[in-house]
C-alpha cells in the first residue's frame, strides 16, 4: 500500500476513533438537538450563507467518514432552513458524501479484493452493466441496508461515480423528502417511532417497488413500439383459425434448432422448423460424427505401432483412403435417420425445407427448395443458423479453394502433403487422423504451442502424439501468400517474427491440398438481421442476454449463431433454455449458465475440461489458488494397458473448491462427466471420493487426485494426539 493510502486510511480511523473516545454522537442525539434547537437557529440567522456552507461541509466530512449520523443531520435540516432549503442542502450534500465513500472504497480497497475476489466481482460487474441503474435506485428507495454499507459496496464495482452520483441522488430524494419534512416538527418528534409510521413505512415500500414497475413499463414500451413498426398478424375470418400459423418458428436444424423444435414439440406447443441444407447441421455432417469416424480409422491404422511394444508385429497396413472416407459418410447416414425429417414430423413437428427470412418479428418468409414460397406467423423465433468455416483473406487462398472441415469429407483421394492451417482441437483432431492414415501433414500454428487454451502440460502431451504420429508442426509461423506452381503443387509462403532479434524470417512449404482449420465465424445475414435491427457483435454473432433473448425480445439466437463457446452440447444446452423462454417467458425467464461447459479434444490421449485452466484461475483468485496434479503413471489400468501418459489435474481455491478439472486419459471425455457435475451443480468432491469404482479402471485416477489433495492437506496435530492415543493402548 502507497503512502497516500496509508494516510487517508490513518484519518479515516483517527476520525471513527475520535467521535466514538469523545461521544461525539451525543450532541446529535434527538434530545440534544432539541434543546439546542434555538441556539441553533440563532447562529443560522447571524452567519447567514455561512451557516448554510457550514451545515453543507459537515454533513458531507461526517458521511465520507462512514459516520452513522446522516439521519440526524437530515432532521436538523428540517428544522434550521425552509422545506425547498433543507432538501436542495440534504440532497446534495448526502449524494456528495455518499460519492466520496464509493471512491474511498475504490481507492483503498478495490485492487486487493479485485485480485482476491475477480471471479465474483467480474460476475457482479456484469450484472451491474444490464440492471445497476435500478438496482441501486431500488436500494436508495427503500433503504433495508444502510446508506454507508451501499457506498462502500457500490464502490468496489466498475459503476462509473458519475453514474452512481445521478441515481443516488435520485433514489435518495423520495427519503429526503420525507425526512426533511419530518424535522420541521422537531419539537414534536419523542422517538423515530414517530418518523417510521405505517403511512411513511408503506410510501418507502411503494417506492422500493417502484423501479419493477419502470422496468414493467419500459417492457411494454418496447411491445408498443415493436408492435408500431412491425403490426401483429391479423385474426383470421374464420371462427378456428388464429392469429398465428405457430407458437414459435426454429430457423436451422443443427444441434440448437433440433433440440428446440423437440422441446417444443414435446410440450405440444405449435412448432415450425425451416432447414435450408442437410438436417443435423454441422455437428453430424461435417464435424463431430465424421470426425470421431476418421479418428477411429487413423487408430486402426496406427494399431500395430502401438502393438509392437507389447511383442506384436503387424504387416504395414494397405490403407484405401476412399473406402476409408465412404465408411466415414455411412457413419453419417447410420446416424441420419434421428435427425431426419421424417422422425420430427412424427413428433409434431412441421418441417419446412427451405431458407428462412425474417420479415418482422413474427412473419418468415420461406423460399422452400422446390422454388415455391410462403409466409409463416409465429409469436416467438429462435435463431439457430450457426458458424462457417473461417477462411481468411489471405492473398491466393481462395483461389485455391481450400479444404474446410465442411469440405474435406468429400475426398477420395488422399493427397501426398497436407497443409494444416490452425493448431486449435479441429486442426490436431484432423492432422493427426489423415497423419495415421499415410498422408504427409505439415501443420501451422503462429502460437508457440497447440492447443492454447488447455493447460500447458496437455497442450505438450498433445504435441507429442501428433510428432509421433508423423505430423510436421511449424510453431511460431504464420501464411501470408499462397500460389499454385506450374507443376500443380500449392506454395505456401509463411513468415515469422523472430524473437530474439525482432527480424522476420520467410519460410516457403509447399503441399498438394490446403485444409483451413482456424475455427469458425458468424455466417452472412441470410435471415434478416439487419432488416430487423438485430444487434450482433465484431465477430458477427447475434448480442443476446443471459435468457437468450436478442434485442427484439421475442427473438432468440442458440448454439454457435450467439455463443462464443461452439460446442454441440452448448447449443443443446442453450436450446433448452431459448425455446422454454419463448414460450414461457411472459410468466418468467430462466438464465442460462455455462460455468460448468465441459470441452473435449479427442486425440490420443483424449484432453477433457470443465472450468478453469490454473493461468485463469490465477487472473481471477491471484495466488489464492491450488493445484493437485495426479499423473496416470499411478493408475493400474493404465499401467496394464501401456497408456501411463496423462493426469488429473484439479484447480481449487484457497477454500478447497473445485474451480476448473483437466483430465488427459483414453476416454477422458467420460471420466469429465462427474466433475462437470461437481462445478454445475455444486456437488462436493468429497462425493467422487466416498464413491466405489470398480477396478481398474480409468476413473479411479478422480478419486486418487482427491486422495492426493487430501493427503497434503492432512491434519497434523489430530494425528500426533492419535500417535499418542494408539501408543498409550499398546502398553
Amino acid at each position: 500500500m502507497d503512502r497516500k493510502k496509508i494516510l487517508i486510511l490513518f484519518l479515516l480511523i483517527v476520525g471513527v476513533v475520535a467521535y466514538r473516545y469523545y461521544d461525539l454522537g451525543q450532541y446529535l442525539s434527538l434530545e440534544a438537538l432539541q434543546n439546542n434547537l434555538e441556539k441553533l437557529r440563532s447562529g443560522i440567522e447571524a452567519l447567514g450563507f455561512i451557516a448554510i456552507l457550514l451545515y453543507f461541509a459537515a454533513y458531507v466530512i461526517c458521511v465520507s467518514f462512514f459516520l452513522p449520523v446522516a439521519l440526524w443531520f437530515t432532521l436538523l435540516a428540517g428544522a434550521l432552513f425552509p422545506l425547498w432549503q433543507g432538501i436542495l442542502l440534504v440532497s446534495f450534500a448526502s449524494s456528495c458524501g455518499a460519492v466520496i465513500n464509493a471512491f474511498l472504497a475504490r481507492y483503498l480497497l478495490r485492487s486487493g479484493l479485485e485480485t482476491r475476489y475477480r471471479k465474483q466481482l467480474d460476475t457482479i460487474n456484469r450484472n451491474l452493466e444490464r440492471s445497476g441503474s435500478s438496482y441501486l435506485f431500488s436500494l436508495r428507495l427503500l433503504p433495508i441496508f444502510p446508506f454507508f454499507v451501499l457506498n462502500l459496496v457500490f464502490g468496489l464495482t466498475r459503476m462509473s461515480l458519475g453514474r452512481f452520483y445521478w441515481i443516488s441522488q435520485l433514489g435518495m430524494l423520495p427519503g429526503t423528502l420525507v425526512y426533511v419534512n419530518a424535522g420541521s416538527s422537531l419539537q414534536e418528534i419523542h422517538s423515530l417511532g414517530d418518523i417510521a409510521s405505517p403511512r411513511v413505512l408503506g410510501s418507502f415500500i411503494l417506492l422500493g417497488v417502484f423501479p419493477y414497475i419502470i422496468k414493467l413499463l419500459q417492457r411494454l414500451y418496447r411491445k408498443v413500439q415493436m408492435d408500431r413498426r412491425w403490426p401483429r398478424p391479423r385474426r383470421g375470418t374464420s371462427k378456428t383459425s388464429g392469429r398465428y400459423d405457430a407458437n414459435v418458428v426454429v430457423i436451422g436444424a443443427g444441434a440448437g434448432g433440433l433440440v428446440s423444435a423437440y422441446i417444443a414439440g414435446m410440450l405440444k406447443a405449435k412448432v415450425i422448423l425451416i432447414e435450408k441444407s442437410k438436417m443435423g447441421g454441422d455437428c453430424l455432417n461435417y464435424g463431430c460424427v465424421p470426425s470421431k469416424s476418421l479418428l477411429t480409422a487413423g487408430k486402426y491404422a496406427w494399431a500395430g505401432t502401438v502393438a509392437k511394444a507389447m511383442g506384436i508385429h503387424y504387416a504395414k497396413p494397405q490403407i484405401d483412403f476412399a473406402a476409408v472416407m465412404k465408411n466415414v459418410r455411412s457413419k453419417i447416414d447410420s446416424i441420419a435417420p434421428k435427425d431426419s425429417v421424417e422422425r420430427y414430423q412424427s413428433l409434431g413437428v412441421e418441417v419446412l425445407e427451405g431458407e428462412g427470412r425474417m420479415l418482422s418479428p413474427y412473419q418468415v418468409e420461406v423460399r422452400l427448395n422446390n422454388g415455391e414460397r410462403t409466409t409463416v406467423s409465429c409469436r416467438s423465433i429462435v435463431l439457430a443458423t450457426g458458424a462457417q468455416p473461417n477462411v481468411p483473406n489471405i492473398p491466393g487462398l481462395r483461389d485455391l479453394k481450400p479444404l474446410t472441415s465442411e469440405t474435406v469429407w468429400d475426398l477420395n483421394e488422399p493427397p501426398k502433403r497436407l497443409l494444416v492451417m490452425g493448431g486449435g482441437p479441429i486442426g490436431c483432431e484432423l492432422a493427426l487422423a489423415f497423419s495415421r492414415l499415410g498422408i504427409h501433414v505439415i501443420q501451422v500454428e503462429r502460437g508457440n504451442q497447440v492447443l492454447s487454451r488447455e493447460e500447458p502440460e496437455a497442450a505438450q502431451i498433445a504435441h507429442q502424439a501428433l510428432a509421433d504420429s508423423g505430423v510436421e508442426l511449424l510453431f511460431g509461423w504464420e501464411a501470408t501468400r499462397f500460389e499454385r506452381g506450374e507443376d500443380g503443387q500449392i506454395c505456401a509462403v509463411l513468415h515469422q517474427k523472430q524473437a530474439d532479434s525482432g527480424q522476420e524470417a520467410e519460410k516457403k512449404v509447399y503441399c498438394d491440398q490446403v485444409l483451413c482449420a482456424l475455427g469458425r465465424v458468424a455466417p452472412k445475414d441470410n435471415c434478416g438481421l439487419a432488416e430487423l435491427g438485430i444487434e450482433r457483435d465484431e465477430r458477427g454473432a447475434i448480442v443476446v442476454d443471459q435468457h437468450l433473448q436478442t434485442s427484439l425480445p421475442n427473438i432468440y439466437a442458440v448454439g454457435d449463431a450467439a455463443l462464443r463457446q461452439q460446442f454441440t452440447h452448448a447449443a443443446g444446452h442453450s436450446a433448452y433454455y431459448a425455446v422454454v423462454n419463448a414460450l414461457f417467458g411472459h410468466w418468467k425467464k430462466s438464465a442460462m449458465s455455462l460455468e460448468a461447459l465441459p470441452s473435449v479434444c479427442y486425440l490420443e490421449p483424449e484432453i477433457a475440461r470443465v472450468g478453469l485452466t490454473e493461468k485463469e484461475a490465477r487472473k481471477l483468485h491471484g495466488e489464492d489458488v491450488e493445484i493437485c496434479h495426479y499423473e496416470m503413471d499411478d493408475n493400474d489400468r493404465a499401467i496394464a494397458e501401456g497408456h501411463t501418459e496423462g493426469f488429473v489435474r484439479l484447480v481449487l481455491d484457497g477454500k478447497g473448491k473445485v474451480l476448473g478439472v483437466t483430465i488427459v486419459a483414453p476416454h477422458a471425455g467420460e471420466m469429465l462427466g462427474e466433475w462437470t457435475m461437481v462445478l454445475g451443480r455444486k456437488i462436493k468432491k468429497e462425493a467422487i471420493f466416498g464413491t466405489i469404482y470398480s477396478y481398474p479402471t480409468y476413473s479411479e485416477a478422480s478419486k486418487a487426485a482427491i486422495a492426493q489433495y487430501k493427503k497434503a492437506h492432512m491434519p497434523h496435530k489430530a494425528l500426533k494426539f492419535l500417535e499418542k492415543y494408539f501408543r498409550r493402548q499398546r502398553k
